[in-house]
């Protein structure tokens, strides 16, 4: 017995197919049904009475995406962030690698990368403190940035 992984929309879709191949399911009902037009519906038909549910199965499944920057080009983006732009945020960051290095590298993505590198942590998480001023006793919030967590690595 092989065990397959599908999605919940991939496993909605073989269960109208079902349907239409018993025939409890015309075609028009399953086109609105899975939402893809009614040649992908006789595709899906074939494929699935050629390999069963395994021809359902996305093949991008497990593969990186085509748009992903090659991991040499994220690590020289993340040593040139963590040289020189220790204290930027990811939008101040980015735009000096792009002006300066000439290295075009998205705000978000820039950020995502600094996040998981432990650069740059997000407003979210950073940690809210109550602290009293020693010559008053007045009490004051302020943000602990911890940038230095690239170097305690």
């Amino acid at each position: 017995m092989t065990v397959i992984t599908m999605s919940h929309r991939e496993l909605a879709r073989l269960q109208v197919l079902i349907d239409v191949a018993d025939k409890r399911l015309l075609i028009d009902d399953a086109v609105a049904l899975i939402e893809v037009i009614r040649r992908q519906v006789y595709r899906l038909l074939g494929v699935s009475r050629q390999r069963g549910a395994e021809g359902l199965v996305s093949v991008r499944r497990g593969r990186p995406s085509n748009r992903a920057h090659r991991s040499v080009f994220r690590e020289t983006v993340l040593a040139v962030v963590r040289d020189r732009y220790t204290d930027f945020g990811p939008t101040l960051a980015a735009e000096k690698l792009r002006e300066v290095h000439g290295l075009p590298v998205g705000v978000e993505t820039l950020r995502q990368w600094m996040v998981g590198k432990r650069s740059w942590i997000k407003r979210r998480d950073r940690q809210w403190m109550l602290t009293a001023h020693p010559l008053t006793n007045i009490t004051f919030n302020f943000t602990i940035l911890t940038v230095a967590l690239n170097y305690l690595e």
